[in-house]
Parts: C-alpha cells; sequence; structure tokens
C-alpha cells in the first residue's frame, strides 16, 4: 500500500470484510444487494439509502433480489453490534451461523 501511496482506510476494510460474510461479491449488483441487506440490519446511512434509490429507478428488475437481501438482514444480528475484526482468525461458516446469515 505505501509503495503505491495508497492510505489504510479502516472503513473500507469493515465494509469489504461484510462483503465477506454476507457472501456478497465486489461488484455492483452486489454492492446494492449489501445496501440493501443493511438497511434491512437497520444500518441507516443517507448515501447508501439515495444510492440504493437511484439505481433502483434506472434498473427496476433488481427489485425481488434486493427485497430477499432486506428481509434476511432483517433477520440477522444486527451489524453495528458485531465487531468484525474480534473474528477475523473464526471459521466462517460458524460466523455466519452464529449471526444467523447463512444463504
Amino acid at each position: 500500500m505505501e509503495k503505491n501511496n495508497i492510505r489504510f482506510k479502516q472503513n473500507l476494510v469493515r465494509h469489504d470484510l461484510k462483503h465477506i460474510v454476507l457472501g456478497y461479491e465486489m461488484n455492483m449488483p452486489d454492492e446494492l444487494r449489501i445496501h440493501a441487506f443493511l438497511l434491512g440490519n437497520r444500518c441507516y446511512n443517507l448515501m447508501s439509502m439515495a444510492y440504493l434509490f437511484i439505481c433502483v429507478a434506472v434498473a427496476p428488475e433488481i427489485i425481488p433480489t434486493l427485497r430477499k437481501d432486506f428481509k434476511r438482514g432483517r433477520k440477522a444480528k444486527k451489524m453495528r453490534e458485531i465487531n468484525l475484526e474480534n473474528y477475523l482468525k473464526s471459521d466462517l461458516k460458524e460466523c455466519q451461523k452464529l449471526w444467523d446469515l447463512l444463504l
């Protein structure tokens, strides 16, 4: 990172960990899905909600998938109550089971 003049950003690491734990890939459709999950999980963020709303307006065909992700977020343990960094060496499937995240 230093070699390429990239600064460490803690929030980006946490976000990437959420992708891994939730099973969403790092692409645009799954970025929408993670925002729907987090909204359902009661992680309210004005920028995320605006992003989600605009993308849904442009691509309404993704709404059924986002609805499922939203409901999944509702059933799961609140992500903001979990410090993912404390579980870096834990078994992924066990963590997903513990937090009601299994697909």
